[in-house]
């Protein structure tokens, strides 16, 4: 059986007003983890592919409000949401990738895995 990867916006959390950290969902055996997501590998890629109105200027884990976040997820996307989208996908298929790679899984080797 294999791990299923996901990007997630913990809402449970709020940093500011409408602010919440984006991580990484894990699940596997039923089970869920989360990882949150270093603000400065996110702010690169989003310099790298020009979305840079998204960086996220505070400290810790990236976050990014509500509403955008949701924007995304919306079907036919033009300009920054797109791009933002983009960006969201590409660490999600990283992250899936890095998780397919552990034989066995174990939530351990992929928070080895995840720094």
């Amino acid at each position: 059986m294999t791990a299923l990867v996901s990007v997630y916006l913990d809402t449970r959390v709020s940093k500011t007003e409408d602010i919440y950290p984006l991580k990484i969902r894990v699940t596997f055996n039923r089970e869920r983890r989360y990882y949150g997501l270093e603000a400065k590998k996110i702010n690169e890629l989003l310099r790298a592919n020009q979305v840079e109105e998204y960086l996220f200027k505070g400290a810790g884990n990236y976050s990014i409000s509500e509403a955008v976040f949701n924007k995304t997820k919306e079907e036919n996307l033009r300009g920054a949401y797109r791009k933002l989208r983009d960006v969201f996908n590409k660490i999600q298929v990283e992250y899936q990738a890095k998780a397919d790679r552990l034989k066995p899984f174990s939530f351990e080797s992929f928070a080895y895995e995840f720094d």
